[in-house]
């Protein structure tokens, strides 16, 4: 009877992948990505960034306005839109 060596190779952990769902206010459509959205991907709708008006507030109107759209992974359920908005990880 003969045995043969077996190696077990460790599976790698996956990151997990986070991704911002939003249904559009204007098309009643479903958007999903890993960053705010600047515009519906349906209707072409523009979209404003979470919690506008407090980054206006802390950045003294100096930020451009592309930068105040967040990543997901930056994002917490108190600055979501409830109903509009959900923070999906997989």
């Amino acid at each position: 009877m003969k045995f043969t060596k077996v190696t077990i190779k460790k599976k790698r952990p996956k990151k997990s992948k986070i991704n911002l769902i939003k249904l559009c206010h204007y098309c009643q459509k479903i958007n999903e990505s890993t960053k705010e959205l600047q515009r519906c991907t349906h209707c072409n709708k523009s979209f404003m960034p979470l919690n506008y008006l407090m980054q206006m507030k802390e950045a003294n109107s100096k930020k451009f306005f592309n930068e105040l759209y967040n990543e997901c992974k930056d994002l917490n359920d108190e600055d979501l839109i409830k109903g509009l908005y959900l923070i999906w990880e997989s």
